[in-house]
């Protein structure tokens, strides 16, 4: 009897299903950790860039203040 369910398929397993399982098992886990890797850098680097942008943004006016005003500089001419 080597009907689709026997007990004879539970003792005695084929070990090319085995290893099909096995490796599919293995590369869903690879799979998912490059999914999460994309994941993780996608954030960090949209991080990074509205961190960069906050501050490029907040800095501007003080180096427009700084450079367009003399006398909120710390070089005045005084001669």
């Amino acid at each position: 009897m080597s009907g689709v369910g026997s007990k004879g398929e539970l003792v005695n397993p084929d070990l090319d299903y085995a290893l099909a399982v096995g490796l599919t098992g293995l590369l869903a886990c690879a799979g998912a950790n490059v999914l999460c890797q994309l994941c993780f850098n996608s954030l960090a680097s949209q991080f990074w860039v509205l961190l960069y942008s906050t501050l490029t943004f907040a800095s501007t006016p003080i180096f427009i203040l700084i450079s367009h005003y003399p006398s909120a500089s710390i070089h005045t001419n005084d001669f």
